[in-house]
């Protein structure tokens, strides 16, 4: 074992020495070794491979590969039995292997690895830490999404959302309940505003409100800026900012049952507010808003055909309503934007601010549990479709560099390309 691990380390220092010292230094895995039918480890009740035809399995991803494909990224190495597996493609000119956990590389290096692929000069060794984006064609061993370094958590995610962003989208173009409520919904509601007269008005700085716990220690910082500053409020979170005494000047609803948000609410002290929605609502859930209406659409497909006979402005959603809301800020030209209670996970083990929590949040260390990094270091419980709405805000955030992001508050997840806001600098 230690003459195999001398050995793999070995070819690593003279091909990549830029991999050696990490690598040995990463902490040692002990195992739980499955030996039969075929060998293979089990880390952190994660299963590496298959104990069943190995080769087989790595041969059926192998096969998935584009016939007049010359470059290959394969992310993950699990046992090494994948890599083997598409370097028989004479074809291929570069294999480039990203490493999404040292210690597991390092295992792999060590006893039940299947490691010939070391020797081939088309392999190209890499660590993907700090790696946000994903390069294509290529595989990813699923085990391995799960054991992923915290330095490869984005890329991790990002991953994870790209091989199910096919079904995803397909659920929504496919959906003709959707597509029948859009058009029904638009019938009737066809006089409402378009949200792009929204963008008239604009604003320095915009405060963008969410529901996460953390949303319950700022609303002192929320009323410090009630005046000269445009809120923009998605509809889970207007119950908390009511009961605070606070009015937002804009409401973001996208969901087609968001009637829980407005329970309890007295509209008629938000007659100057304005409610942009997406059409998929009930015109009775509308019917009841005394203020501006208007309309946008999600840049998804499902809203093409939609918009093509009546068009609207379309707004940035991957899934989460604090997409569109972001969004909007940004077209309002807001050179700020605040985010609060934007938690992407479970702060203080509480799902809500104002909210009853929905189920009981599960441990970070539990083997059920999915876990973010926060602004001050520590893990937070989360979800894995927060997880990814969280991802899509930061590959947004980059795409506008001339728009300073901030967080309010430290609770919450850690968003790349923001910065936590300090009031007494930015109070101007």
């Amino acid at each position: 074992m230690m003459n195999k691990l001398s050995n793999s380390l070995a070819i690593i220092a003279k091909r990549w020495p830029e991999l050696y010292q990490p690598i040995l230094s990463s902490p040692t895995i002990t195992p739980v070794v499955i030996h039969e039918p075929e060998p293979t480890y089990v880390i952190d009740d994660i299963q590496l491979t298959s104990c069943y035809q190995r080769e087989s399995e790595a041969q059926l991803q192998a096969n998935s590969v584009p016939t007049n494909c010359s470059k290959l990224n394969i992310y993950g190495v699990a046992l090494g039995d994948t890599i083997n597996a598409v370097l028989t493609n004479k074809q291929l000119k570069l294999v480039k292997v990203h490493i999404l956990n040292l210690s597991v590389f390092k295992l792999t290096l060590s006893d039940l690895g299947s490691l010939g692929w070391l020797d081939d000069p088309r392999v190209e060794l890499v660590y993907a830490g700090g790696s946000n984006g994903i390069s294509r064609p290529y595989l990813v061993m699923p085990a391995e999404l799960i054991l992923a370094d915290d330095d490869c958590a984005r890329l991790r995610d990002k991953l994870i959302l790209d091989r199910d962003s096919a079904h995803i989208e397909s659920q929504h173009t496919n959906n003709q309940h959707a597509q029948q409520h859009i058009i029904t919904t638009q019938a009737v509601l066809k006089h409402d505003r378009d949200a792009e007269e929204l963008l008239n008005n604009t604003f320095k700085r915009a405060l963008i409100i969410a529901a996460g716990p953390s949303l319950e220690q700022t609303y002192q910082l929320i009323k410090n800026h009630q005046t000269g500053d445009i809120i923009i409020c998605v509809d889970a979170a207007l119950r908390a900012l009511k009961q605070e005494g606070i009015i937002p000047n804009i409401v973001i609803s996208i969901d087609p049952h968001p009637e829980i948000c407005f329970r309890g609410i007295d509209f008629k002290e938000y007659t100057e507010v304005s409610l942009v929605y997406f059409p998929r609502m009930s015109p009775d859930t509308l019917s009841q808003w005394l203020g501006p209406r208007y309309q946008a659409y999600s840049t998804s497909s499902l809203y093409d055909d939609v918009n093509q006979k009546c068009p609207r402005l379309r707004l940035f959603s991957g899934g989460s309503v604090i997409h569109p809301a972001i969004d909007l800020a940004v077209k309002m030209s807001a050179a700020e934007v605040i985010l609060f209670g934007a938690d992407f996970g479970y702060p203080s083990n509480k799902t809500h601010a104002f909210w009853p929590s929905n189920f009981d949040v599960p441990a970070v260390n539990s083997t059920v549990g999915h876990s973010v990094m926060s602004w001050r270091g520590n893990k937070i419980s989360t979800l894995p479709n927060l997880r990814g709405y969280l991802r899509d805000l930061e590959d947004f955030i980059e795409l506008h560099p001339e728009v300073n992001f901030y967080s309010a508050s430290s609770l919450g997840a850690k968003i790349d390309g923001a910065r936590l806001w300090n009031e007494v600098q930015h109070n101007c």
